[in-house]
């Protein structure tokens, strides 16, 4: 990513059309706004337009405008490029947009003029045009998605959005750095990662790329106490998909090479079902189709760890030591001393007897 950084620093000041090449996800938008930030045009808000997301025959008005009475229904209206004169338009997902707007777009980027839908005249526009496509740009020109001579224009500078998955010194980072700013929007503290979390987001292939992340670290910032574990993170089902014992011995109490094959087998299925169930116990055991009970041992023998094992075993021990004596226990203080009787009271009885019901006398009082 620091190339990127660099290429965003290097190409920002200029006016040159840039195509942005990458997965859903990857990071191209941010890239766009790193360009935007880099020009003379900052002092404007960058104007961001999903192609996918227009209605085919309303692209044309929307982006160029439109004049009243061109079609039923139709006013005056800006268009987006004339919205962000002298800013930046950032159009993604271009290979969405039929190829016959893919011309006029075309003549727009040449021309800086654009004619509104039912008007003849031209007007002057200054508008620097930024470009993405979710896949290798080539392909989407060999599959007739996106005109041949288009990204040849758009083309002048190229930048590919590798996948999170092929950049994993960022993946930490980026975290870290999005939980910080979720917690912080939330007025908390943020949680300290454990080390199984820190190696699990590390090893993980990440196929929504960087919005997965921010998504996951926004569910921890606002969910998760002052600490986030295995079991707080969501993408703990895909990981067991095809998990290695050490992705399983992050759920075990026990050591997995002590576990037979079939233990194993059994060990990962019970842990994926907790997941998927939310470890709802009652629901993991009919979809396993074994007895609840039968589950319940499986889990102890094997000690497989839920969202509430910590804090049930803290409670346990909170619970064992309030009601253990300690070791140097002081001395039982003597019972209270016998009430002396009044003078007017006699009694019949011996004196031993009489000390005594005074003594009994005493405890009850």
């Amino acid at each position: 990513m620091r190339a990127i950084v660099a290429l965003a620093q290097k190409i920002g000041p200029t006016d040159v059309p840039v195509l942005i090449a990458g997965e859903t996800g990857a990071g191209k938008e941010v890239v766009a706004e790193l360009i935007h930030a880099n020009s003379n045009r900052t002092s404007r808000k960058m104007v961001c337009v999903n192609c996918a997301g227009l209605p085919a025959d309303l692209i044309e008005s929307e982006l160029f405008g439109s004049s009243k009475g061109s079609f039923t229904g139709s006013l005056d209206r800006t268009g987006i490029f004339k919205h962000a004169n002298f800013s930046t338009v950032f159009l993604d997902e271009l290979s969405e947009m039929p190829l016959h707007l893919q011309s006029k777009l075309l003549r727009f980027i040449q021309d800086k003029r654009v004619r509104r839908v039912g008007s003849v005249g031209d007007e002057p526009v200054d508008v620097r045009v930024i470009a993405a496509v979710n896949k290798d740009p080539r392909a989407c020109v060999k599959e007739n998605r996106l005109r041949e001579d288009l990204y040849y224009r758009l083309s002048t500078v190229t930048v590919l959005v590798p996948p999170l998955r092929d950049r994993p010194p960022d993946i930490l980072p980026l975290a870290n750095a999005y939980l910080n700013f979720f917690s912080e929007q939330y007025k908390h503290k943020p949680p300290v990662m454990e080390t199984a979390v820190v190696e699990m987001l590390s090893n993980y292939e990440w196929p929504g790329n960087v919005r997965q992340l921010i998504n996951e670290m926004n569910r921890c910032a606002l969910l998760c106490n002052g600490k986030i574990s295995v079991s707080d993170l969501t993408i703990q089902q895909d990981m067991l998909t095809d998990a290695s014992e050490d992705d399983l011995q992050n759920w075990l109490g026990v050591p997995v090479s002590s576990l037979s094959e079939l233990e194993r087998a059994e060990a990962k299925a019970i842990v994926r079902c907790l997941i998927v169930n939310k470890f709802n116990k009652v629901t993991a055991s009919q979809k396993l189709g074994i007895g609840r009970q039968t589950l319940y041992s499986k889990i102890k023998a094997w000690g497989v760890k839920t969202p509430a094992t910590d804090s049930r075993v803290a409670e346990r021990t909170l619970l064992h030591t309030e009601s253990a004596e300690p070791k140097d226990a002081p001395a039982p203080s003597p019972p209270p001393a016998p009430r002396a009787p009044r003078k007017s009271e006699r009694s019949s009885a011996p004196p031993a007897e009489a000390s005594e019901e005074q003594s009994e006398g005493g405890f009850l009082d």
